[in-house]
């Protein structure tokens, strides 16, 4: 069994002894305890208070255990979305920062006050592209199936389709940031049958995900990508 909280403790170590330190953040599955071993990875947001070395950011990535996925965003702070400063970083969208305070966890550095306030419209902008995208992707995967390995392609299309339930809820009013509940709310506002059996299938996967067979990640594609395609027409026939 995988120590995350060494690695944890060894990123903050290493991160901690770089000269420009602003923050460091863990975010995602970790804080919000939808970490699920062997599947979900290690997300640090590392904020630099000058201009990142980037070779030395590499070089600590690489030393760390190649058995777990450990992804590293870099942010100078003044490219941040502060609180209070109307900074909409394209690279920061409104849909996930409205819940980022259950989402991250900033373990060394300044304590950032992030953007999670925002316009009704620009929550709406913005969950309208994050849904454009969500299947946009899904037709490449769709198209292009065999250059795909089918666990790869199966884990790519359950991140993307979590984040067409973020987007979707948020279109129709509703914010959320656990998986678990994401399904639940999304079954509520949109009661269909098979999309509430393909969610049920998605989410028991997940928790043994390592140990599936080639046919179920098959389908955990097929079914993120029928939930994704009809999950879209029925927020279109909502909203219009």
């Amino acid at each position: 069994m995988q120590d995350y909280e060494q690695i944890i403790n060894d990123v903050k170590k290493k991160i901690q002894e770089t000269n420009s330190l602003h923050s460091l953040i863990l975010q995602g599955s970790y804080v919000t305890e939808d970490f699920i071993e062997g599947y979900s990875d290690l997300d640090f947001l590392i904020v630099t208070s000058d201009e990142p070395d980037i070779k030395q950011l590499s070089s600590i990535h690489s030393s760390l255990p190649k058995n777990t996925e450990i992804w590293f965003d870099i942010y100078k702070a003044e490219e941040i979305p502060y609180k209070g400063n109307n900074n909409y970083n394209k690279s920061f969208r409104p849909v996930f920062l409205q819940t980022y305070d259950n989402e991250a966890k900033t373990i060394a550095g300044k304590r950032i006050e992030f953007q999670t306030d925002f316009p009704e419209d620009i929550l709406q902008q913005d969950a309208g592209k994050l849904l454009e995208e969500t299947k946009h992707y899904m037709i490449i995967y769709s198209a292009n199936q065999s250059n795909f390995d089918d666990k790869f392609l199966a884990k790519n299309s359950i991140y993307h389709l979590f984040r067409f339930l973020r987007g979707g809820l948020t279109l129709l009013g509703e914010k959320e940031f656990k998986k678990d509940r994401l399904i639940e709310k999304f079954n509520k506002n949109i009661p269909d049958e098979n999309i509430s059996a393909d969610l049920t299938f998605i989410k028991n996967s997940r928790k043994s995900y390592n140990n599936l067979s080639s046919e179920e990640y098959r389908k955990i594609f097929a079914s993120s990508r029928d939930i994704i395609f009809s999950g879209y027409n029925k927020l279109q026939a909502i909203l219009s």
